[in-house]
């Protein structure tokens, strides 16, 4: 009888332990949908800026696509994409960038930081004096950004160069 009851007890232990890591993983999925979630939402409003700023990254760290597989048929000879979401290529990117942050020196990336937080604050202040330059006395106060690493941009090597706007940037006709 005692080995019976030790086995339950043992039972109610793993049950115990499943129902926590069935917790656990459905806490990681619910997280994981409101990235995803977030992510889409991103992507309709501002698709086409993070598109041009990771396609410039693409170009300043030379990460070209994966290599395509040619195919013969009876249409010919044909290219088909290996990457055709570039998700491949999009991560090996997200890699370079982190190995390049994580080797930066850390006071250049607290001020590079500080600079681009005070940016914010600076055009939000902007708006802020148009709209009331315009009566629309109604303030608004900031969303706080959430701490989220960003990939930095490159930095200008020439000082002649700062009036160019990068063809990454330019808006199309």
């Amino acid at each position: 009888m005692a080995l019976n009851r030790k086995l339950t007890r043992e039972e109610k232990a793993i049950r115990e332990q499943q129902a926590e890591l069935q917790r656990q993983l459905e806490a990681v999925q619910s997280e994981a949908k409101g990235q995803e979630a977030a992510l889409q939402t991103a992507a309709k409003v501002a698709g086409l800026s993070a598109y041009r700023v990771v396609d410039a990254l693409y170009d300043l760290l030379e990460v070209v696509p994966e290599t395509p597989t040619t195919r013969s048929g009876k249409n010919g000879t044909v290219e088909v994409p290996v990457d055709k979401t570039e998700e491949v290529r999009t991560e090996r990117l997200l890699t370079m960038l982190e190995t390049v942050i994580e080797s930066a020196d850390p006071e250049l990336l607290s001020r590079l930081q500080c600079e681009d937080r005070e940016g914010v604050e600076m055009r939000h202040l902007e708006r802020e004096e148009r709209r009331e330059q315009r009566g629309r006395g109604k303030t608004t106060t900031p969303t706080p950004i959430q701490n989220v690493q960003k990939p930095l941009a490159a930095s200008q090597d020439d000082d002649e160069d700062e009036d160019q706007t990068p063809q990454w940037a330019q808006t199309a006709p």
